[in-house]
């Protein structure tokens, strides 16, 4: 049965919304509790009425800690904040425990965490609504490409603030927010305070987003930092030890409430801070330094929160060219009101005060704690609701999945920024497991994909290839990628891996688990679905039409070439590869440089087809030998031509490490090698007796890389052949 706030906004055509919003006497927004209205319109796409907190009108309550603040009437709480004090302002001697009062009517669908749900529900902690402040949504509506600016971001709470000027200017006595002069161009301060419009939100957000690292006093200060992937602190100012601490997050404690609601919320029984008292100084290079050693990502159920929202889901979307704070959802935002006028409205749309609460609700006390709306006394739904109200479940539903597709991903539609080992001026061909990338990808998506760099500021797509290493700034998004440990974004030289700087992460898969333990290190969430793209080539290429030519396909990684080009043979010094002439219909040498197009990489791919058994260097001449079945082996390039069976677990077995990683990944905890140094004399028939006789297909399964995938997929993965349209292979630029 719909709920009487969803009848309410059918019949009305707009929501009744209660937040703490600006009035006639104030010329500035505070920008967190400003955005509560733009949350609420960006998933309903209907205009928003603010409505008194003491009303008695059905109405929703959204961002902030206002729970405490309401009273009489119909509430329903979506991811609201409460404080334990129903006076929380007032001088501690006179402060009264929030008690809801018994003439209200409150139902919670969601609360900002723990402590709210406990408090609004009048119940002990017991998780029976998702968790989570509804502006950690917003990345799926906006997600610019903004420029770092600044190393370090320090947001201001309203209470730090000298005035309500639109510059963060500290109160007097509060020198923990004193920049050196030398520091001035690095540490930025922030106020919450904005202008009067929603333009202004805007430019706050992207403000935030230009610091590569927050501090931040404000709830909200790290809301947003979390939800877009800032690292950050809270910026805690009276705890007994300062510096850098493990906390415990209990309602007992010295940390702010509305920080152990928030992150109560997201599961966590404590979390790191950095506590600088107010009156001294502060050390800024070890705030970022202690920023770098502790932040790590925070896993949010944004699905729950989602399916929680109380009324009809119908999402906006920016039109082409523009941004949500352009559509007319978010401009006819009111966002300052007279409170006296306010309340007038308010009583001649619910004249009947408490009695008519009452009335409505007969089978409710009158007195004691809150209860879920009495729906049976409601007025009853006719036919033509109830079949609007499965219809609206249904929309829901899948408006709640589309939701969360935007989550995994906010890439432009249309065509998809790659980031890949491409050709060059200095080396033109393609190659062929670097450029598989772009087949793969624009195989799943159907979508034209670009060339972006590895060090490019924009959003971009990161697939096949040894390449995590090399890439940094702007956002990136990790399918099926593997890294070098020893190499560092931009650092010519040998070094441990560090995350970058300015780099926003989005991990959605990685070729394997040597890979995600990398990454997982510098505090950057990695999901356990391990494999390499290519894996699922055999869904777009079957090759079911290749007929076996060579007994043995020998595959040769390119810095075994004597030139960069794909009529290249092996240098002549790497003896192994020689041919008998009696063996030259049998053996089949294959180069991986291809022509820069896409015939030329299946072409490559139906050679490698043609042989019976696969001899590979190429990490991706195995993946292809292993996706098509072939039986295969690693030609290690030690040993005197005998096959060995090395541990995959253990880091002393010599196993380049691009394999080791993509084994493992696939299951794999043996993996069997023929050895035969590079000078050595050729030993074909023992390579081939020993692949015969050790060979055993991979029982891994690349769907779930396949649901990994972080863009709307064009194909199904049980199809086959994947259906691409000609002109999406064909506008490839290798």
């Amino acid at each position: 049965m719909a709920t009487s706030i969803t009848r309410y906004v059918r019949e009305k055509g707009e929501i009744p919304l209660a937040w703490a919003g600006s009035t006639m006497d104030m010329n500035y927004l505070n920008f967190g509790d400003a955005l509560s209205p733009v949350m609420i319109a960006l998933l309903s796409g209907k205009p928003i009425r603010r409505t008194p907190m003491k009303s008695f009108a059905p109405r929703l309550s959204c961002v902030g800690t206002i729970g405490h603040g309401f009273a009489n009437g119909e509430v329903w709480f979506w991811g609201t904040g409460c404080s334990n004090w129903a006076n929380p302002s007032a001088p501690a001697n006179e402060k009264k425990p929030f008690v809801p009062s018994a003439n209200s009517h409150f139902t919670v669908t969601a609360t900002r965490g723990p402590v709210s749900e406990s408090l609004l529900s009048a119940k002990t902690l017991s998780h029976a609504v998702p968790y989570g402040d509804p502006v950690w949504l917003l990345p799926l509506f906006y997600k610019p490409t903004v420029k770092k600016r600044y190393k370090l971001g320090v947001i201001l709470h309203l209470s730090e603030l000298a005035n309500r000027e639109m510059e963060a200017v500290p109160r007097k006595e509060i020198a923990r927010f004193r920049i050196p002069a030398e520091l001035a161009d690095d540490v930025h301060l922030i106020t919450t305070v904005t202008e009067l419009h929603v333009g202004a939100l805007q430019s706050k957000i992207d403000e935030i987003l230009s610091c590569e690292r927050i501090v931040s006093t404000s709830l909200h200060g790290m809301v947003i930092a979390e939800s877009y992937g800032i690292p950050c602190l809270y910026f805690a100012p009276s705890l007994s030890k300062d510096g850098l601490q493990s906390v415990e997050l209990t309602r007992e404690g010295d940390v702010d409430l509305r920080i152990v609601d928030l992150y109560t919320g997201l599961g966590l029984p404590k979390i790191d801070v950095y506590n600088q008292p107010r009156p001294k100084p502060s050390d800024w290079p070890a705030i970022m330094k202690a920023i770098d050693k502790s932040w790590s990502p925070k896993s949010f159920d944004g699905d729950a929160l989602i399916n929680a929202f109380p009324v009809d889901l119908s999402p906006i979307s920016a039109a082409p060219g523009e941004t949500i704070w352009e559509h007319k959802a978010l401009t006819d935002l009111k966002l300052r009101h007279d409170v006296g006028e306010l309340n007038r409205l308010d009583r001649k749309e619910f004249p009947g005060g408490a009695k008519a609460v009452a009335a409505r609700f007969p089978d409710e006390p009158s007195k004691g704690a809150p209860q879920a709306m009495a729906e049976k006394n409601a007025p009853q739904p006719t036919v033509e609701d109830a079949a609007l109200d499965d219809a609206a479940k249904l929309e829901k539903k899948k408006t709640s999945a589309a939701l969360l597709k935007r989550v995994r991903s906010t890439l432009p539609p249309g065509s998809v920024p790659l980031a890949w080992a491409a050709s060059s001026q200095k080396f033109p061909h393609a190659n062929f497991g670097d450029a598989l990338s772009a087949v793969m990808v624009a195989a799943i998506s159907g979508c034209v994909v670009r060339h972006a760099a590895f060090d490019s500021n924009s959003e971009r797509l990161v697939a096949v290839g040894t390449i995590g290493h090399a890439i940094r700034n702007g956002t990136v998004h990790m399918w099926g990628t593997g890294l070098d440990a020893q190499r560092c974004p931009g650092s010519p030289n040998p070094a441990p891996y560090q995350r970058p700087a300015g780099t926003e992460f989005h991990v959605h898969a990685v070729r394997g688990p040597k890979t995600g333990a990398v990454l997982r290190a510098q505090g950057i969430a990695v999901p356990e679905i391990y494999g390499d793209p290519v894996y699922l080539l055999p869904k777009f290429w079957p090759m079911d039409h290749v007929v076996k030519t060579h007994e043995i396909g020998v595959i040769v990684h390119l810095t075994e070439l004597a030139s960069q080009d794909p009529a290249a043979t092996v240098l002549d010094v790497m003896t192994r590869y020689g041919i008998p002439p009696e063996r030259e219909g049998d053996i089949r040498i294959i180069n991986t440089i291809t022509d820069r197009d896409a015939p030329s990489l299946r072409a490559k791919v139906e050679e490698i087809v043609s042989c019976r058994h696969i001899l590979s260097t190429s990490l991706h001449g195995l993946v292809i030998a292993e996706c098509y079945g072939i039986p295969s082996s690693w030609f290690a390039t030690y040993g005197q031509g005998e096959g060995r069976e090395l541990k995959l677990d253990d880091d002393q077995e010599k196993v380049d490490h691009r394999v080791r990683d993509f084994y493992l990944g696939a299951g794999v905890t043996r993996l069997n090698a023929f050895c035969l140094e590079r000078r050595a004399k050729p030993e074909w028939d023992k390579a081939l007796d020993w692949i015969k006789a050790t060979w055993r297909p991979l029982a891994y399964s690349p769907q779930a890389l396949f649901e990994a995938f972080p863009l709307p997929k064009a194909v199904e993965y049980e199809a086959t052949p994947w259906p691409v349209e000609p002109k999406v292979l064909k506008a490839l630029k290798f």
